[in-house]
């Protein structure tokens, strides 16, 4: 959330769910429904198995990667570029 630049009551805007519910959720108090984590993960700009754990990184944090290669691409110098590819192919 706050990697999104957002906070609670933010979020609760943007997924159409009250401020207590996400206070509840983040806290733990409360487990959401399947219609919130999609909500919620919506609003964050990710994926279901991102918020549930299942996956280690954000999809979006792939899109924003991307986005930033084809915007820069051309300016990268080959020692950059080879970082890169480095960094990518590392499990």
């Amino acid at each position: 959330m706050e990697e999104r630049g957002m906070n609670q009551k933010e979020l609760a805007s943007r997924s159409g769910l009250t401020e207590a519910s996400v206070s509840k959720y983040l806290s733990g108090a409360r487990k959401p429904q399947l219609e919130a984590i999609i909500s919620l993960a919506k609003a964050l700009d990710t994926d279901a198995d991102y918020l549930l754990g299942i996956q280690k990184e954000s999809s979006s944090t792939y899109k924003d990667i991307e986005k930033m290669i084809r915007e820069k691409k051309a300016s990268l110098t080959s020692e950059e570029r080879m970082r890169l590819i480095m960094l990518l192919s590392k499990e």
